[in-house]
């Protein structure tokens, strides 16, 4: 089973093409009177990337691009408030785009050009897509944001999930298999990626330093060895890559001996590689329980043989210990070291958060007012330190990093900012995720079943991932998330129309 390509009429792919050649020349007209402000340097990087876009639409290749583009760049973990003149100043809590928003603006307004050029339009799901899991989320969202001490902070926050919404309803009308493939490829390829520049920020001790500084070693730190990749910290990087290693794991496993097995396994043998560099070691531990578990239901599944998938886990357990036995000394630093502090740590923040919940349980303090509120809760001093240190303008704007420090559980965080019911939707919608992975995983080819039940055991990595930490509600990997749901949501509605 694979997903029908959307048919393209030959006038309309003619025309399209030309449409947007002269849109770039009106769009021109107006950039010429302002050359004369521009450096020769930035003048030559926009003609490079003027042409290369001409050469892209000419090709008829935008929307496969800007698909590509806008999985890679969601990896690259920035944030830039440019809306001060709208709201004034709100700090960390106020509005910001992020690269990757540029490729989404432009997929959605390349929709209805395409629409107005193609007979006929591509099949429609015969139900609901993802998005009315959203709803009720944000529905939720917005009576916390009118009820809150502080609405306008809380109001910024909405636009997040209007954005998510946004990227849902257009992967339920535009993802087709052309679609899929792109989006699968540029997983593998972002995963490819972080390998290479967590070992060098491993090897310099760059890992709290920016991606421009990998060469030059930073003080001594706890993040100094540990690789952060490009989304900026080793608890971003860890959590990420537990969500979308595991669907390689499962394809390697699956079609061992084939090219797209081969490459699977390369590319989860990099994941694997990068999460072990982070030394996050919540992420390190589930994703070897999320490998067993995935051998187990392969196993029950018939997609391995019982005998080989005891082989696997005996040679799986020899590697482990081969690796893991030269390293013994720093990993048990790293285990007991400041195992301790951590752990107060987040007790503090929880307690924080706890009050705070009991303060408004239905509707919460309001959505992105963690930050705000929390020094009315907290009585420990380090968390008002952490929480300083974080909400400087110089982050904001010259680091370009939405820098806050709420509690490292991303439940409680919901809990305390949207209420019960805010929770209620959220979790809601995590678990359609869950369901639509599960029923995906049921597909007829076997390349889509065997992805689909390793992202389903990388979900349930993630949502147990999320106890400890606050990462699914960080750009990079919250719109993955969204993005792999309405993937799989394309995969359950092609199943249903073509059984």
């Amino acid at each position: 089973m694979s997903l029908r390509l959307s048919p393209i009429e030959a006038e309309g792919g003619r025309l399209a093409p030309l449409l947007a050649v002269g849109l770039l020349g009106i769009a021109s007209v107006p950039l010429a009177g302002s050359l004369e402000t521009v450096s020769p340097r930035l003048l030559l990087v926009g003609v490079a990337g003027l042409a290369a876009l001409a050469a892209v639409v000419l090709a008829g290749l935008l929307r496969p691009v800007l698909l590509a583009l806008f999985v890679v760049a969601l990896t690259y973990n920035r944030q830039y408030y440019d809306f001060d003149w709208l709201h004034g100043d709100l700090g960390g809590r106020g509005l910001y785009w992020c690269p990757a928003d540029v490729c989404l603006v432009g997929l959605l307004l390349l929709w209805p050009i395409e629409r107005a050029l193609r007979l006929p339009a591509p099949p429609r799901p015969t139900r609901g897509g993802p998005v009315l899991w959203l709803l009720p989320l944000i529905a939720v969202g917005l009576l916390s944001a009118a009820s809150s001490t502080e609405p306008l902070g809380s109001t910024v926050e909405i636009v997040r999930y209007l954005k998510l919404a946004l990227l849902l309803l257009y992967l339920q009308y535009n993802l087709d298999a052309r679609g899929l493939t792109i989006i699968v490829a540029a997983l593998a390829a972002v995963i490819l990626l972080q390998t290479p520049i967590s070992v060098l920020q491993a090897a310099f001790a760059s890992g709290q330093n920016g991606l421009s500084q990998i060469f030059q070693s930073s003080e001594p730190a706890e993040l100094a060895r540990r690789a952060a990749g490009t989304l900026g910290h080793p608890n971003y990087l860890a959590p990420y890559l537990l969500l979308i290693t595991p669907p390689f794991i499962a394809v390697a496993l699956g079609l061992r001996g084939s090219w797209i097995g081969r490459a699977a396994a390369l590319v989860a043998l990099s994941g694997t590689l990068t999460i072990c560099l982070t030394q996050s070691r919540g992420p390190i531990a589930l994703l070897l329980v999320t490998t067993l578990v995935l051998i187990a239901l392969m196993t029950a599944r018939r997609a391995l043989r019982a005998l080989r998938a005891v082989g696997l886990i005996v040679a799986g357990a020899v590697l482990l210990v081969a690796v893991v036995a030269p390293l013994a000394p720093a990993i048990e630093k790293r285990l007991s070291g400041d195992f301790g502090a951590s752990v107060d740590f987040r007790a503090a923040y929880n307690d924080a958060a706890t009050r705070m919940w009991e303060s408004s349980p239905i509707l919460g303090v309001g959505p992105n007012n963690f930050g705000l509120e929390i020094r009315h809760y907290s009585p420990d001093l380090y968390v008002l330190m952490a929480l300083d240190a974080l909400s400087s303008n110089e982050s904001r704007n010259k680091v370009h990093l939405r820098s806050t420090a709420p509690v490292h559980n991303v439940y409680l965080l919901v809990l305390s900012e949207l209420g019960l019911l805010g929770l209620i939707g959220f979790v809601l919608f995590l678990l359609r995720g869950l369901v639509l992975a599960w029923r995906a995983s049921a597909a007829s080819s076997q390349v889509t079943g065997l992805f689909a039940l390793g992202l389903f055991c990388g979900i349930i990595a993630e949502y147990v991932q999320q106890l400890i930490d606050y990462s699914l509600l960080w750009d990079p990997l919250l719109f993955t998330f969204t993005l792999l749901m309405g993937v799989m949501h394309a995969i359950v509605a092609t199943q249903e129309a073509h059984p």
